[in-house]
């Protein structure tokens, strides 16, 4: 083709070498090579191994090689969001084509991909697009993502080019093509499918096709409109009719017959509508499903653009099977026989009968014995068969036979809710005890159990919280110990035997003001200290006594009475624990001075 390649091959054992971007004139011819060798990379360790070559022409390149670092590349966009883009290229080695194999789905209107500028989108499985080098670009909108059910990915592989149509749709298509040689002729039954819409809408017939085959516009109408409609040729498609025309696409229910026998039609192009005619042994003589996908097969009866033919039955009783994909009936729809018509009213599936020439009626309904709906008459079960009763397994007269409810379920022992309530009796009448003490759940009493709670519950059954009073109180909130009435507990009273409700002591040394009245030891600077206190084993007393005079150390109980008397011109004096635990007042005095402080013993 003139370019400047790395090597221009004249033919299998020579070529012109590339000298400075132009070729030279000077033919070369590869030593030991014959004619009919096929050149290319012969080590199968190789990337760029070439299982046809025949001739090794140097070129192989290995893993670890830039050359082969494209090769099984893996892309995924299983899980892609919104306004994503991504744009890379990649190379095949030499003597190679790198091929990307799709798997998945994009929202066609979109989100695409390009791959050397042809745009795929919606449906990939099954696409595979080789060549030398592949620039890969990926665009998604602010719409639907992968949360709607889309995704793709995608393999890149390296191997030998083979020269071939690579279009499904087209009359010459090769499933073993990788590389399209644009060698692809495509007829009407791709220009009136859904995916040559996909392809390129400019050259599509599928609108035209649609909405002339489902009755929206005329074909005249459609071509006013601006649709493609080259391939939309109006007839009689059914090669049994005597009107039958090879050029029609599309069947106009024009059909004729040489019969007497009744005409079938089915207008609708709703792909997810189908039916089946059965005879009464079961054997389907007739079907026609849409394809579900929202594409439509314009070049055959049925398939999506709807039924027209003619089928002479024998006489007798058929079964007409009805089916809706989406699970909402078929709308509008009519299935015609003759001068019959049948319909799907809801739901995704339903049966009716046909009688052709025949006086028995036909008649479909529950043909079970045993069933509450029994039809005596029914020569065919339409899966109505139901048996009434109760439904529902809580209920105490819960039918396991039941398949249909009837509104006579109970929950109570004797159906008597107000005497056996069922939250305490079970459908036999027996109450029910969980802690199994012998106390029916629906007469435990919950209460504290404990008699030194304050809520103490002499009937309780079943423990409760308890409440109790703070330290030193009753449960009334009374001190349980008040020598001088003064609503302060002992524990906490500074001065426990002098009635001083206000707490007030002048010199802060824990001892109430009306207990030590105005002592030497607030006019005068006398130190002391007692510790540890609260006492566990022992207490020392800690003074100053600079001129030795004779200290009295005593020791009073709550009520006043001495417990402990000693005399002492020591500074320090250790009480060994021989105390009840309590609360004491510790008083030390000579001539001079006078002072006491709160003791408690562990």
């Amino acid at each position: 083709d003139g370019d400047c390649l790395s090597n221009f091959f004249i033919n299998s054992c020579s070529y012109y070498e590339c000298i400075n971007g132009d070729i030279s004139n000077e033919l070369t011819i590869i030593d030991g090579c014959v004619e009919g060798d096929i050149l290319g990379c012969t080590e199968e360790t190789a990337c760029n191994y070439m299982p046809s070559a025949t001739f090794n022409d140097g070129s192989c390149v290995y893993d670890g090689d830039s050359e082969c670092q494209d090769c099984g590349t893996l892309l995924d966009f299983n899980n892609y969001g919104n306004n994503e883009n991504f744009s890379e290229t990649y190379y095949a080695p030499p003597g190679l084509i790198i091929t990307i194999n799709f798997s998945g789905s994009t929202e066609s209107c979109c989100d695409h991909i390009y791959v050397n500028g042809i745009e795929y989108d919606g449906v990939l499985d099954g696409i595979s697009i080789g060549d030398e080098v592949l620039n890969i670009e990926w665009t998604t909108d602010s719409s639907v993502d992968s949360n709607s059910g889309y995704g793709w990915s995608a393999e890149l592989i390296c191997e030998e080019a083979f020269e071939g149509c690579t279009q499904p749709y087209a009359e010459n298509y090769n499933p073993n093509a990788n590389t399209d040689d644009g060698s692809c002729i495509l007829d009407c039954g791709y220009f009136l499918s859904y995916d040559s819409y996909l392809d390129d809408y400019n050259t599509s017939n599928y609108y035209c096709g649609l909405y002339v085959g489902q009755g929206t516009y005329t074909l005249e109408q459609a071509i006013s409109y601006g649709y493609n409609c080259e391939c939309v040729v109006l007839g009689c498609t059914d090669q049994e009719a005597t009107n039958y025309s090879e050029e029609a696409t599309i069947d106009d229910c024009s059909c004729t017959y040489d019969n007497d026998c009744p005409s079938i039609s089915f207008n609708t192009a709703d792909t997810y509508l189908g039916w089946s005619i059965s005879d009464i042994d079961g054997n389907v003589i007739l079907d026609y499903s849409g394809t579900g996908g929202g594409q439509i097969d314009f070049g055959a009866t049925g398939g999506g653009s709807g039924y027209c033919g003619n089928y002479c039955f024998d006489d007798g009783c058929y079964i007409i099977t009805m089916t809706s994909q989406w699970g909402g009936g078929w709308s509008q729809n009519t299935l015609n026989i003759g001068d019959q018509s049948f319909t799907l009213q809801t739901g995704s599936e339903g049966i009716a009968a046909f009688a052709y020439n025949t006086d028995i009626s036909c008649e479909t309904g529950c043909t079970d014995p045993e069933a509450s709906n029994y039809n005596e008459d029914a020569i065919l079960d339409d899966g109505s068969c139901v048996v009434f009763g109760c439904t529902i397994t809580s209920a105490c007269n819960y039918d396991p036979n039941a398949t249909a409810f009837d509104g006579s379920c109970n929950y109570c022992y004797m159906d008597n809710c107000n005497l056996y309530p069922s939250e305490f009796y079970d459908c036999d009448g027996n109450c029910y005890d969980l802690d199994q003490d012998n106390v029916c759940d629906g007469e435990e009493i919950t209460g504290c159990m404990d008699e030194s709670g304050c809520n103490y519950n002499s009937e309780a059954t079943d423990e409760g919280d308890c409440t109790y009073p703070e330290e030193y109180y009753n449960c009334n909130g009374m001190c349980l110990n008040d020598n001088d009435g003064d609503l302060v507990c002992n524990e906490i009273d500074n001065c426990p035997l002098v009635y001083n409700p206000n707490q007030e002591d002048l010199n802060n040394d824990g001892i109430g003001d009306d207990c030590d009245g105005v002592s030497l030891n607030e006019t005068i600077d006398f130190e002391w200290n007692i510790y540890p206190n609260p006492a566990e084993n022992y207490v020392i007393v800690d003074f100053k006594n600079p001129k030795n005079k004779n200290f009295k150390l005593e020791i009073r109980d709550v009520s006043g009475k001495i417990i402990y008397s000693n005399n002492t011109i020591l500074t320090q004096h250790v009480i060994y624990n021989n105390l009840a635990s309590g609360y004491y007042i510790l008083k030390l005095q000579s001539d001079d001075v006078k002072v006491q402080n709160s003791l408690v013993i562990k």
